[in-house]
């Protein structure tokens, strides 16, 4: 990912709808399998630290995490969040077996390939304590591809069907499987296929990412909208991301 998008996750992602909503998935699923908050969770590619300071919020303070750019954990550390340099394939290094609760890991398998995905995986389960969650937010289905995914490294998109690609289910039980947003797919739809019809026809297309600073009425609409259904609504056709849960087997 490059320099400029982690200044501009780390200027939007307090408040952008789409970052607020899958805060709250995080947070909900999480409240369902943990009655107390000193739990301990870790933030495995925190980014810029936006859960990590969301959580802390709703008084879970037991939360670190890490991620591989140095730009991003000077980003965290300016805000006093605990963030240090790491890479995802080495989590087992960084912590104990039987060390977390939770481990959430958004937006970042995309990065690796297939064999680095079960690996990464593999070591999360034994970092987890007995029944503990990963969860982890993908981008999915390839019609949502565009210009963004061109910005911010995404490689692959997902769908249901690769999950046991990279999970192994002798080591975790399935606990939600959610493509989201669903309601607004279809503008998300249309315009990443104006942007790939647009670099088709034109190769030095400007490429930039979909965050942006939105208007507070537009933005608290669409994140009304998505968390009602993200509630309401377990089971989707399809949405431009894959929000997973799994459970790791005793």
């Amino acid at each position: 990912m490059v320099k400029e998008e982690y200044y501009r996750m780390a200027d939007t992602e307090k408040e952008h709808w789409w970052y607020r909503s899958l805060h709250f998935l995080v947070l909900s699923h999480i409240k369902k399998y943990f009655n107390e908050r000193n739990i301990k969770i870790i933030d495995a590619g925190c980014g810029t630290g936006g859960l990590i300071t969301f959580m802390k919020k709703q008084g879970y303070i037991n939360i670190d995490g890490f991620d591989a750019s140095d730009i991003a954990v000077q980003i965290c550390n300016k805000q006093n969040i605990a963030a240090f340099k790491g890479d995802l394939r080495n989590i087992s290094k960084y912590y104990m077996d039987n060390h977390a609760d939770v481990v959430i890991s958004n937006d970042t398998f995309y990065f690796l390939d297939m064999e680095d995905q079960r690996n990464l995986t593999d070591e999360v389960n034994n970092v987890l304590r007995k029944d503990g969650l990963l969860i982890t937010n993908i981008p999915s289905l390839q019609a949502f591809r565009g210009i963004h995914d061109v910005q911010v490294g995404i490689k692959k998109r997902f769908d249901k069907k690769d999950i046991w690609k990279i999970f192994d289910r002798n080591k975790y039980s399935l606990v939600t499987e959610m493509y989201w947003p669903f309601v607004l797919s279809p503008p998300i739809w249309f315009a990443r296929f104006m942007q790939r019809t647009k670099m088709k026809m034109n190769p030095d297309t400007v490429i930039k990412s979909d965050l942006s600073k939105q208007n507070k009425f537009i933005n608290s609409i669409l994140f009304y909208i998505t968390n009602f259904e993200n509630n309401m609504l377990s089971r989707k056709p399809f949405g431009s991301s894959l929000f997973l849960v799994m459970k790791k087997k005793s």
